[in-house]
């Protein structure tokens, strides 16, 4: 992938994160002798690619959008849609300073719901290239050993399977969650990992974050949930809690949660049913 203006590479070194990814640091000199390190993100997983060939070209098609907002995001340098250069399929960008923070408190949960309502400010109709929103199907929905409230869990697998919520839809990150949200000296520096963006409801964003913030307790991903409703006049659809938990069923056989996180998983997916289902 050419950066333009580039003399030289200087280095190239592994990155951490990126579960689904190969992520590599590299830091380039240009012509005039300053200096910049750019992410290189690389589709590496054979079903990733066979799922959906254009899977580069759509998350450079995202950073292209997402320039607009007011958050910084990744700059997109270039992308190899086939692999003729790097491979794999690839997408090459700038990179943000910061790093992830998991605070809790009041001002880093404002800070969260501002960066995401500043990604729904986008006006789907103009995410050109950005695939719809769609359930993440599991390869089975046999129940994970841990479960204690079977009839819940099968309940909400047949939610899963109805009707996808077509409710307030919009352009979503689809992976929000505070390890993607950089910080720098106590403010937002950026938002990164935008591979699985779509346009979708709303309500889903919410709920992945929710399912994250378990690591504090369900109390934490309620008043995050109410904070973002008070600060959007909107009203959180727990459809999404259920889609994102049964979403999950195969990382939780093959990686369960640990102990407390089960119980609040359980709890949540409980209210939810309740919610859909009514008295």
């Amino acid at each position: 992938l050419a950066v333009s203006g580039a003399r030289s590479v200087d280095l190239v070194e592994p990155m951490r994160g990126g579960a689904s990814l190969a992520m590599h640091r590299v830091t380039v000199t240009f012509a005039n002798g300053a200096s910049d390190r750019l992410v290189l993100r690389r589709y590496v997983r054979p079903e990733q690619t066979a799922d959906d060939s254009s899977v580069a070209e759509h998350e450079a098609a995202v950073l292209r959008l997402v320039e607009r907002i007011a958050t910084p995001t990744p700059t997109l340098i270039g992308v190899d849609p086939t692999g003729d250069v790097a491979g794999v399929p690839a997408v090459l960008m700038t990179e943000l300073p910061g790093r992830p923070e998991w605070a809790a408190s009041q001002r880093w949960m404002r800070q969260l719901v501002d960066v995401l309502v500043d990604v729904h400010d986008i006006d789907p109709a103009t995410a050109d290239g950005v695939r719809p929103f769609a359930v993440y199907s599991q390869s089975s929905y046999a129940l994970p050993k841990w479960v204690t409230r079977p009839a819940v869990w099968e309940r909400a697998i047949e939610i899963f399977h109805g009707p996808v919520l077509d409710d307030d839809r919009t352009f979503i990150h689809r992976d929000f969650y505070p390890g993607n949200v950089l910080w720098h000296r106590r403010s937002v520096s950026g938002l990164v990992d935008w591979e699985a963006a779509s346009v979708g409801p709303r309500s889903m964003d919410v709920a992945h974050c929710r399912i994250n913030l378990l690591y504090d307790g369900l109390d934490t991903a309620d008043i995050f949930t109410r904070t973002w409703e008070q600060r959007t006049g909107r009203t959180f659809h727990r459809w999404a809690d259920i889609a994102t938990i049964i979403g999950l069923l195969d990382t939780e056989r093959r990686h369960p949660s640990a102990q407390r996180k089960r119980h609040d998983i359980e709890t949540m997916l409980q209210q939810a049913v309740n919610a859909i289902d009514g008295p």
